[in-house]
Protein backbone atom coordinates (compact mmCIF):
# COMPACT_ATOMS: atom_id res chain seq x y z
CA UNK A 1 0.00 0.00 0.00
CA UNK A 2 1.25 3.46 -0.88
CA UNK A 3 1.76 6.14 1.76
CA UNK A 4 0.74 9.70 0.91
CA UNK A 5 1.61 12.79 2.93
CA UNK A 6 -1.14 15.36 3.40
CA UNK A 7 -0.37 19.05 3.72
CA UNK A 8 -2.65 20.86 6.15
CA UNK A 9 -3.28 24.61 6.09
CA UNK A 10 -5.72 26.68 8.13
CA UNK A 11 -7.26 29.75 6.49
CA UNK A 12 -9.59 31.72 8.74
CA UNK A 13 -12.18 29.25 10.00
CA UNK A 14 -11.46 26.46 7.52
CA UNK A 15 -8.80 23.75 7.31
CA UNK A 16 -7.55 22.66 3.88
CA UNK A 17 -5.84 19.39 2.99
CA UNK A 18 -3.63 19.20 -0.06
CA UNK A 19 -1.82 16.33 -1.77
CA UNK A 20 1.16 16.66 -4.13
CA UNK A 21 -0.22 16.51 -7.67
CA UNK A 22 2.07 13.63 -8.67
CA UNK A 23 0.43 11.49 -5.96
CA UNK A 24 -3.08 11.98 -7.32
CA UNK A 25 -4.75 10.47 -10.35
CA UNK A 26 -5.87 13.50 -12.41
CA UNK A 27 -8.73 11.45 -13.80
CA UNK A 28 -10.19 11.23 -10.33
CA UNK A 29 -12.29 14.19 -9.18
CA UNK A 30 -14.13 12.99 -6.14
CA UNK A 31 -15.44 14.19 -2.84
CA UNK A 32 -13.72 12.74 0.22
CA UNK A 33 -15.67 12.16 3.39
CA UNK A 34 -13.89 12.80 6.69
CA UNK A 35 -15.17 12.17 10.21
CA UNK A 36 -14.48 14.34 13.25
CA UNK A 37 -14.77 12.64 16.63
CA UNK A 38 -13.30 13.84 19.94
CA UNK A 39 -10.98 16.23 18.16
CA UNK A 40 -9.58 13.58 15.81
CA UNK A 41 -10.17 13.86 12.07
CA UNK A 42 -10.35 10.50 10.29
CA UNK A 43 -10.26 10.12 6.51
CA UNK A 44 -11.22 6.58 5.40
CA UNK A 45 -8.44 4.92 3.45
CA UNK A 46 -10.84 3.79 0.74
CA UNK A 47 -11.59 7.46 -0.07
CA UNK A 48 -8.27 7.66 -1.88
CA UNK A 49 -7.15 6.06 -5.12
CA UNK A 50 -4.66 3.96 -3.20
CA UNK A 51 -4.44 0.22 -3.61
CA UNK A 52 -3.10 -2.71 -1.68
CA UNK A 53 -0.87 -5.13 -3.50
CA UNK A 54 -2.16 -8.64 -4.17
CA UNK A 55 0.14 -9.99 -1.44
CA UNK A 56 -1.23 -7.43 1.05
CA UNK A 57 -4.83 -8.28 0.13
CA UNK A 58 -4.07 -11.98 0.66
CA UNK A 59 -2.66 -11.34 4.14
CA UNK A 60 -5.58 -9.10 5.10
CA UNK A 61 -8.05 -11.69 3.84
CA UNK A 62 -6.22 -14.44 5.71
CA UNK A 63 -6.45 -12.52 8.98
CA UNK A 64 -10.06 -11.43 8.34
CA UNK A 65 -11.11 -15.05 7.78
CA UNK A 66 -9.91 -16.06 11.27
CA UNK A 67 -12.21 -15.63 14.24
CA UNK A 68 -11.13 -12.63 16.35
CA UNK A 69 -10.32 -14.53 19.53
CA UNK A 70 -8.19 -16.99 17.51
CA UNK A 71 -5.99 -14.36 15.84
CA UNK A 72 -3.20 -14.75 18.36
CA UNK A 73 -0.05 -13.08 17.10
CA UNK A 74 2.26 -16.00 17.87
CA UNK A 75 -0.07 -18.57 16.31
CA UNK A 76 -0.64 -16.65 13.08
CA UNK A 77 3.04 -15.78 12.70
CA UNK A 78 3.86 -19.49 12.74
CA UNK A 79 1.57 -20.02 9.75
CA UNK A 80 3.20 -17.34 7.59
CA UNK A 81 6.10 -17.70 5.21
CA UNK A 82 9.08 -15.32 5.36
CA UNK A 83 7.68 -13.21 2.52
CA UNK A 84 4.23 -13.11 4.16
CA UNK A 85 5.83 -11.95 7.42
CA UNK A 86 7.53 -9.09 5.55
CA UNK A 87 4.21 -8.12 3.99
CA UNK A 88 2.49 -8.24 7.39
CA UNK A 89 5.26 -6.11 8.90
CA UNK A 90 4.56 -3.44 6.30
CA UNK A 91 0.81 -3.62 6.97
CA UNK A 92 1.52 -3.11 10.68
CA UNK A 93 3.75 -0.14 9.85
CA UNK A 94 1.01 1.66 7.93
CA UNK A 95 -1.59 0.53 10.52
CA UNK A 96 -3.64 -1.48 8.05
CA UNK A 97 -3.26 -4.20 10.69
CA UNK A 98 -3.00 -3.55 14.43
CA UNK A 99 -2.30 -5.62 17.53
CA UNK A 100 -4.91 -5.61 20.30
CA UNK A 101 -3.43 -6.64 23.66
CA UNK A 102 -5.91 -5.73 26.37
CA UNK A 103 -8.43 -7.56 28.53
CA UNK A 104 -8.43 -11.28 27.84
CA UNK A 105 -6.08 -10.83 24.89
CA UNK A 106 -2.94 -9.64 26.67
CA UNK A 107 -0.85 -12.00 24.53
CA UNK A 108 -1.92 -9.97 21.49
CA UNK A 109 -4.35 -10.62 18.63
CA UNK A 110 -4.34 -9.08 15.17
CA UNK A 111 -7.13 -6.63 14.30
CA UNK A 112 -8.08 -4.90 11.07
CA UNK A 113 -9.43 -1.31 11.19
CA UNK A 114 -13.03 -0.85 10.10
CA UNK A 115 -12.03 1.40 7.17
CA UNK A 116 -10.11 -1.50 5.60
CA UNK A 117 -13.13 -3.78 5.18
CA UNK A 118 -14.71 -1.84 2.27
CA UNK A 119 -11.43 -2.28 0.41
CA UNK A 120 -11.44 -6.03 1.06
CA UNK A 121 -15.02 -6.30 -0.15
CA UNK A 122 -14.04 -4.60 -3.39
CA UNK A 123 -10.75 -6.41 -3.92
CA UNK A 124 -11.06 -10.03 -2.91
CA UNK A 125 -8.62 -12.82 -3.76
CA UNK A 126 -9.78 -15.11 -6.56
CA UNK A 127 -10.75 -17.85 -4.10
CA UNK A 128 -13.42 -15.54 -2.66
CA UNK A 129 -14.89 -14.22 -5.91
CA UNK A 130 -17.76 -16.67 -6.12
CA UNK A 131 -18.46 -16.67 -2.40
CA UNK A 132 -21.94 -15.51 -1.37
CA UNK A 133 -22.75 -15.77 2.32
CA UNK A 134 -25.10 -13.84 4.64
CA UNK A 135 -23.77 -11.40 7.25
CA UNK A 136 -26.12 -12.84 9.87
CA UNK A 137 -29.11 -15.13 10.27
CA UNK A 138 -31.41 -16.12 13.11
CA UNK A 139 -33.78 -19.10 13.33
CA UNK A 140 -35.91 -20.34 16.19
CA UNK A 141 -36.27 -24.06 15.52
CA UNK A 142 -33.69 -26.82 15.72
CA UNK A 143 -34.85 -28.14 12.33
CA UNK A 144 -34.14 -24.78 10.64
CA UNK A 145 -30.76 -24.61 12.37
CA UNK A 146 -29.90 -28.10 11.08
CA UNK A 147 -30.89 -27.12 7.54
CA UNK A 148 -28.73 -23.99 7.68
CA UNK A 149 -25.83 -26.01 9.05
CA UNK A 150 -26.06 -28.33 6.05
CA UNK A 151 -26.49 -25.48 3.57
CA UNK A 152 -23.46 -23.61 4.84
CA UNK A 153 -21.43 -26.61 6.03
CA UNK A 154 -18.33 -25.62 4.04
CA UNK A 155 -18.44 -21.98 5.19
CA UNK A 156 -18.91 -23.02 8.83
CA UNK A 157 -16.09 -25.56 8.61
CA UNK A 158 -13.67 -22.99 7.19
CA UNK A 159 -14.67 -20.37 9.75
CA UNK A 160 -16.30 -17.95 7.30
CA UNK A 161 -19.57 -18.40 9.20
CA UNK A 162 -19.97 -18.99 12.93
CA UNK A 163 -23.00 -20.29 14.79
CA UNK A 164 -24.20 -20.11 18.39
CA UNK A 165 -27.38 -20.74 20.36
CA UNK A 166 -28.62 -18.25 22.93
CA UNK A 167 -29.74 -20.31 25.90
CA UNK A 168 -32.14 -17.55 27.04
CA UNK A 169 -34.23 -16.87 23.94
CA UNK A 170 -33.38 -20.36 22.55
CA UNK A 171 -32.72 -18.91 19.10
CA UNK A 172 -29.89 -20.05 16.82
CA UNK A 173 -27.66 -17.30 15.44
CA UNK A 174 -25.24 -17.39 12.52
CA UNK A 175 -22.88 -14.49 11.81
CA UNK A 176 -20.16 -14.01 9.21
CA UNK A 177 -16.55 -13.90 10.35
CA UNK A 178 -16.06 -10.54 8.62
CA UNK A 179 -18.94 -8.93 10.54
CA UNK A 180 -17.78 -10.49 13.80
CA UNK A 181 -14.22 -9.32 13.21
CA UNK A 182 -15.45 -5.82 12.44
CA UNK A 183 -17.56 -5.34 15.56
CA UNK A 184 -16.12 -7.56 18.32
CA UNK A 185 -13.04 -5.31 18.82
CA UNK A 186 -15.36 -2.29 19.05
CA UNK A 187 -17.46 -4.02 21.68
CA UNK A 188 -14.33 -4.96 23.66
CA UNK A 189 -13.14 -1.34 23.51
CA UNK A 190 -16.50 -0.09 24.78
CA UNK A 191 -16.56 -2.59 27.66
CA UNK A 192 -13.03 -1.61 28.69
CA UNK A 193 -14.53 1.69 29.86
CA UNK A 194 -17.60 0.33 31.65
CA UNK A 195 -20.16 -2.50 31.54
CA UNK A 196 -23.00 -1.90 29.09
CA UNK A 197 -26.39 -3.42 28.42
CA UNK A 198 -27.40 -4.97 25.11
CA UNK A 199 -29.52 -1.93 24.19
CA UNK A 200 -26.68 0.48 25.03
CA UNK A 201 -24.20 -1.40 22.85
CA UNK A 202 -26.63 -1.53 19.92
CA UNK A 203 -27.36 2.18 20.23
CA UNK A 204 -23.70 3.23 20.46
CA UNK A 205 -22.51 1.05 17.57
CA UNK A 206 -25.66 1.63 15.47
CA UNK A 207 -25.60 -2.00 14.44
CA UNK A 208 -28.55 -4.16 13.42
CA UNK A 209 -30.03 -5.55 16.70
CA UNK A 210 -30.06 -9.15 15.43
CA UNK A 211 -26.48 -8.94 14.19
CA UNK A 212 -25.43 -7.35 17.48
CA UNK A 213 -27.12 -10.10 19.47
CA UNK A 214 -25.35 -12.76 17.41
CA UNK A 215 -21.95 -11.16 17.96
CA UNK A 216 -22.53 -10.72 21.70
CA UNK A 217 -23.59 -14.38 22.01
CA UNK A 218 -20.43 -15.53 20.23
CA UNK A 219 -18.20 -13.29 22.37
CA UNK A 220 -19.91 -14.58 25.49
CA UNK A 221 -19.50 -18.21 24.40
CA UNK A 222 -15.78 -17.72 23.65
CA UNK A 223 -15.19 -16.15 27.07
CA UNK A 224 -14.30 -12.68 25.78
CA UNK A 225 -17.19 -11.12 27.69
CA UNK A 226 -19.76 -12.20 30.28
CA UNK A 227 -23.26 -11.07 31.26
CA UNK A 228 -23.97 -9.97 34.82
CA UNK A 229 -26.91 -7.94 36.14
CA UNK A 230 -28.17 -7.45 32.56
CA UNK A 231 -24.92 -5.81 31.52
CA UNK A 232 -21.98 -7.15 29.52
CA UNK A 233 -18.55 -7.06 31.12
CA UNK A 234 -15.10 -7.57 29.57
CA UNK A 235 -13.62 -10.86 30.77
Amino acid sequence: MKEIKLNIKKIKDQVFFSIPVEEWDPAENTEIKAYLHSGVLTIPLHSFVIGFSEDEINILQKIASIRFDQRKVNEIDKQLSLDEKKTLKNLLKIKAVNIYSKGQHKEGVYTIPEVIYPILKIKKPSSYKKLSIPDYLVVSSEQEATELSKKYAKEIKTGLLMGVRDMKDRNYYIVSNSLYSEYSPKISSLLEKKPLSYDEIIQILKINPTAGKAILCLMNESGEIYLKDKKYHLA
